[in-house]
């Protein structure tokens, strides 16, 4: 849990071509900084949250 974005931003790095993240809420409760990379370096990433009810439910 939590390592789906830095994949996807290591496809991008890599390929250069346009990578989706599909990361669960909890997940993505681990991947925050990611998020910031992809931003700041304008990688072609797109992030889909899905709230499923996070480790809890």
């Amino acid at each position: 849990m939590g390592m789906g974005m830095g994949s996807a931003i290591g496809a991008a790095v890599a390929t250069g071509k346009s990578v989706v993240a599909i990361e669960g809420d909890s997940a993505f409760g681990f991947s925050g900084m990611d998020f910031s990379t992809i931003c700041r370096y304008k990688l072609p990433v797109t992030v889909c949250v899905f709230n499923n009810g996070g480790i809890y439910n």
